[in-house]
């Protein structure tokens, strides 16, 4: 039977070294972090029994800490006890209210801490035994270098830390390949055999050529339905231009047996708010009585589309009627077609506090220059001439807005061009734009879709999620892509999204 694990957070290293010795004697494992940023990794890497946090410490205290801990859904059911020289009764309730469950001053008893650990551990156990079969999610995180060596890592049901292996794919080749699968999607119908010979390839170089990667795989499926195995592609910017949603195992593709997303690991988003995920972000303002704001713009420039109007509606009717009260109250702000001006969406996006924005019209893709890649909005109201805001406006705009979450319902959102093409290492595409800015989450198509495609992934994805995925952005993308792939495998619009969120859960 596995040793329970204890990890201590504490920048004293004379009370870490002697507490770590009285453990270790009494048959615990020990982790060891020395301030609070460290042990929030350790915590995530270990996921021990137990954490021993103080609160006076570098970089990050204890009480910010715990907060983060208590907050991410793969840490939270982890108790700790604060050990901590802060004894004074403001103090208790400081780290109470921060999610501590136990708290220690010092000096201690090494007995009492023994006993206290003891009990908590036990006090877990059998929380999890009474746990039902199968309810815990399990989350593969697949993190590649920039020389294609990558890692395999597991969390939740199944555990494990490892390397994976080398994934031998020229990264600039297969842009060029996954560009051509977009305009077989537009001028054939011969897509489909394209995709899946291309997922497939994929699949070998990824899967079939990592036995670590495939076993872990293979085991993290056994553990229940395919839907609760989350798989996240973490690495540099780049590596959003690589089509994973092709993924294809000789029998299905990857992104119809679980919900798929990515992270870029060269982004850092600054303090505590930035661990937190959207589905916590919704129950923070729920308990605060606050609204979820959100911006719909109705972009229909030139040429005309039916179904933008028509997204918009939907949308409109869906917030404020249909799901008025699921999870969260919602605020809704429309900017119809006709003041969709570069001015009127520049303005009300920078200052106007939102928490999700909706774009739903046309994007230009400029190959040789990614960051024009653009939405088109027009000049002026009652003007006829369009105006694009290209990636790198679009920067600028969000750079201090309160967006968490900015879906690209138009055609090429999640287009990028190649590293090499930028000029002052700017942005790669919009969707690389919107997450250099700040935003936590983005959501938009690679390739071009099917106007009523498009349309009908918006209302699948947001029934989603505010009803069964519970504010989970990664499995309302799921939800809705499969809903759209039973409905009909000829429409690429199943095919096309992509979801980069920075924060998991």
């Amino acid at each position: 039977m596995n040793k329970p694990k204890v990890l201590i957070v504490d920048d004293d290293q004379a009370l870490v070294q002697s507490v770590s010795e009285a453990l270790s004697f009494t048959g615990y494992q020990v982790a060891l972090a020395y301030n609070g940023v460290a042990g929030i990794e350790q915590a995530r890497l270990e996921r021990p029994a137990v954490i021993i946090l103080d609160i006076m410490m570098p970089l990050m205290d204890g009480y910010q800490a715990c907060q983060i801990l208590k907050s991410d859904p793969n840490t939270q059911d982890i108790p700790i006890l604060m050990l901590t020289s802060k004894g004074q009764t403001s103090d208790r309730i400081q780290g109470f209210e921060a999610g501590v469950d136990q708290y220690l001053t010092k000096p201690f008893d090494i007995a009492e801490l023994k006993a206290r650990i003891a009990s908590m551990v036990k006090s877990r156990q059998a929380q999890q035994a009474a746990a039902p079969v199968g309810a815990k999610k399990c989350l593969m995180y697949i993190t590649l270098d920039k020389s294609g060596h990558f890692q395999v890592e597991l969390r939740g049901a199944e555990t494990f830390v490892g390397r994976g292996g080398h994934f031998d794919v020229d990264a600039e080749q297969m842009r060029r390949r996954s560009r051509n699968l977009g305009q077989y999607m537009v001028s054939t119908d011969q897509w489909r055999f394209e995709a899946k010979s291309l997922g497939q390839f994929l699949y070998e170089r990824l899967f079939e050529a990592s036995p670590t990667l495939i076993g872990r795989y293979s085991a993290a499926q056994a553990r229940g339905p395919s839907r609760d195995l989350r798989i996240y592609f973490r690495g540099s910017r780049e590596f959003i231009g690589l089509p994973f949603e092709l993924l294809f195992d000789g029998r299905e593709y990857i992104a119809l047996r679980h919900p798929l997303a990515r992270t870029m690991s060269d982004i850092t988003l600054a303090g505590a708010e930035a661990v937190q995920p959207f589905s916590a972000h919704l129950a923070s303002l729920a308990s605060r009585g606050g609204r979820l704001r959100i911006l719909l713009i109705e972009a229909n420039t030139i040429p005309p589309l039916e179904n933008v109007h028509k997204e918009v509606q939907m949308l409109t009717s869906l917030f404020q009627r249909e799901l008025r009260a699921p999870l969260i109250e919602k605020e809704v702000t429309v900017v119809r077609s006709q003041e969709a001006t570069y001015d009127e969406v520049t303005r009300l996006v920078e200052v106007g506090r939102f928490d999700v924005v909706h774009y739903a019209g046309h994007g230009v893709e400029r190959d040789e220059t990614p960051e024009q890649n653009a939405l088109v909005l027009w000049k002026g109201e009652g003007s006829r001439k369009v105006m694009p805001l290209p990636a790198h406006a679009l920067v600028d705009v969000l750079r201090d807005s309160t967006v968490q979450f900015f879906y690209l319902s138009g055609c090429l959102g999640a287009a990028t061009g190649a590293h090499w093409q930028l000029w002052d290492d700017d942005f790669l595409g919009l969707m690389d734009g919107v997450v250099q800015a700040g935003v936590r989450s983005v959501l938009g198509f690679r390739w071009a879709v099917h106007d009523a495609g498009a349309r009908m992934f918006a209302e699948a994805f947001y029934r989603s999620l505010f009803g069964e995925a519970n504010g989970i952005l990664e499995d309302a993308v799921f939800r809705a892509r499969r809903e759209r792939a039973r409905a009909s495998r000829d429409d690429p619009t199943w095919l096309s999204p992509v979801l980069v969120t920075q924060i998991q859960g």
